[in-house]
């Protein structure tokens, strides 16, 4: 009997289902199970997955099984697999390609914050020397351990003004 579309209840009264693949509809609920199913079930399957927004956590759950089923079939010559192993691929590359950015972006950020602390921090040496200002070695400690901008660019306004090093960096 059939419990649901593509799903059967076993004798006796129902302790065994058994799911047959390619008569499951196609939603989203049942992508990651026709995703194991073979022929034009998996290539539809794949092509759904692809289909998936960039930020869909059910594509990137699939990735790996997607990933693990090309490998399978790279050797395989059937036109069957290389369709699969091209629409596979296709998936892999534009999750690369989206990784690859973000980690570009994120490493960009980084980047021009640390630039900024450290252009920040010289920007307070320099203006110390140039006003006669000498750091002692704990204030040159302090001014190196601090990454907050918002503070460094204090400490900068308040170097432009101060009478001594002491009043550039009070105790906060």
């Amino acid at each position: 009997d059939a419990v649901a579309p593509g799903v059967y209840a076993g004798d006796p009264s129902g302790t065994y289902r058994l799911v047959v693949i390619n008569q499951l509809p196609e939603t989203l609920d049942t992508l990651r199970a026709r995703t194991m199913g073979r022929g034009a079930t998996l290539l539809r399957a794949i092509r759904e997955v692809e289909a998936l927004p960039d930020d869909s956590k059910l594509g990137r759950m699939l990735v790996p099984q997607i990933a693990t089923l090309r490998i399978a079939l790279e050797r395989d010559p059937s036109p069957e697999a290389r369709e699969i192993v091209m629409n596979a691929e296709k998936i892999l590359n534009k999750r690369m390609e989206q990784q690859l950015k973000k980690g570009l972006k994120e490493g960009l950020e980084a980047g021009l914050e640390k630039g900024l602390e450290a252009g920040l921090r010289t920007a307070i040496e320099q203006v110390c020397e140039a006003r006669g200002l000498k750091l002692t070695a704990a204030q040159r400690a302090t001014l190196a351990a601090e990454s907050r901008q918002a503070t460094l660019q204090r400490w900068l306004n308040r170097a432009a003004t101060a009478t001594s090093a002491r009043d550039v960096f009070p105790k906060e």
